[in-house]
């Protein structure tokens, strides 16, 4: 049985590192945004914060592997025996709830995020045609 709680321990000690690599990733999601804001963009500073979000997704997927592997071994064992571990199930609990809170606010930036870089797109889509439009008015005869 102690075993099985040192498992358990395990698991929340994932789920706490989870949340604070998500945590880390709304943040660098949050700057993203603040860079697309400023003109002019600049798309360095973006890729940057791109390719640090996508270690920290590294380490979240390599740690959900992990969580999903001890589980799988325990989880009979909890659902048999949920009065002995009651506490540590709570806290398991609370911390899903923070992670998927999370999970969506990190989707919500994403989607503004989409939403100016689209507009940046179009934006510079009208540019171009405008040059080339007002190019080919010149080149007529």
């Amino acid at each position: 049985m102690n075993e099985i709680k040192t498992q358990i321990n395990i698991l929340i000690d994932i789920l706490l590192k989870k949340q604070k690599l998500l945590e880390e990733i709304l943040t660098l999601t949050i700057n993203q945004t603040a860079v697309l804001e400023y003109k002019p963009v600049d798309f360095n500073i973006f890729e940057k914060l791109s390719e640090e979000k996508l270690i920290k997704i590294k380490k979240i997927n390599y740690l959900d592997e992990g969580f999903i592997g001890i589980y799988d071994n325990i989880k009979t064992w909890i659902q048999n025996n949920i009065d002995d571990c009651s506490k540590q199930i709570k806290t398991m609990q609370d911390l899903i709830y923070k992670i998927s809170d999370l999970g969506v606010k990190i989707n919500i930036q994403e989607e503004k995020n989409r939403k100016i870089l689209s507009i940046n797109s179009l934006k510079k889509k009208k540019k171009v045609i405008d040059i080339y439009k007002h190019n080919m008015f010149f080149h007529k005869k």
